[in-house]
């Protein structure tokens, strides 16, 4: 996936750069957990590196920073309630999403070359696993109660996939907090991202804890 060529980073909801940092550093704790529950899912060592993190307008959800919008990617997406109504994508490339689930099943790497509806299941799962560490990590630091929904899966290219999450939360919030990641183990690396899309309750309360408001 190609690094953002043209977001115009100056229109972003009038974050200041020390808001931006906080809501980075939430995502960075998030992937954080989201790794070591993977691991014990895998019964192995993953760890999440945090490779890039950005907050970007909704205006530039389908900007060339995920890629070209017919590239095939999957995405695991659920509404996440409780304190507020929130969004999380986990987002990957499709080749990756196939070297996960050959990890998943213990089959050599470069077994898949399309996804089985077992295949999807797994993913999901994962995508749930990952998801919920990330929104436990959030709640648990926020001191507040966040329920996510049953995942669903779309595989299709990038921009069929990112258009149902902008029109869910095009009228909540203007932004969104993009924390690109790798997961690694040993020499594999699987590249992937965490969209969180806050709505402005919480957005609140993470200025409130990280003393920015």
């Amino acid at each position: 996936m190609n690094e953002a060529k043209s977001i115009d980073y100056e229109k972003i909801a009038n974050l200041t750069d020390i808001q931006k940092d906080a809501l980075r550093e939430i995502g960075n704790i998030g992937a954080a957990h989201a790794a070591t529950a993977l691991s014990s899912m895998l019964k192995e060592t993953i760890m999440i590196d945090v490779t890039s993190s950005h907050i970007i307008g909704i205006e530039d959800m389908q900007n060339e920073l995920f890629g070209d919008p017919s590239d095939k990617v999957a995405g695991v997406f659920m509404q996440v309630t409780g304190s507020g109504k929130h969004n999380l994508l986990m987002l990957f490339p499709f080749e990756n999403t196939l070297q996960l689930v050959d990890k998943f099943f213990n089959r050599p790497m470069g077994t898949s070359t399309e996804l089985s509806s077992r295949d999807e299941s797994a993913l999901c799962e994962i995508g749930n696993v990952c998801a919920c560490a990330y929104l436990n990590s959030l709640a648990n630091l926020l001191d507040i109660t966040l329920f996510p929904s049953i995942p669903g899966l779309a595989v299709d290219m990038l921009g069929a996939v990112l258009q149902y999450p902008v029109l869910e939360i095009g009228m909540r919030t203007d932004y969104i907090v993009i924390i690109q990641t790798e997961f690694i183990r040993d020499a594999d690396r699987f590249k992937g991202y965490f969209l969180f899309m806050p709505d402005d309750e919480v957005k609140d309360q993470i200025m409130k804890k990280f003393k920015v408001v």
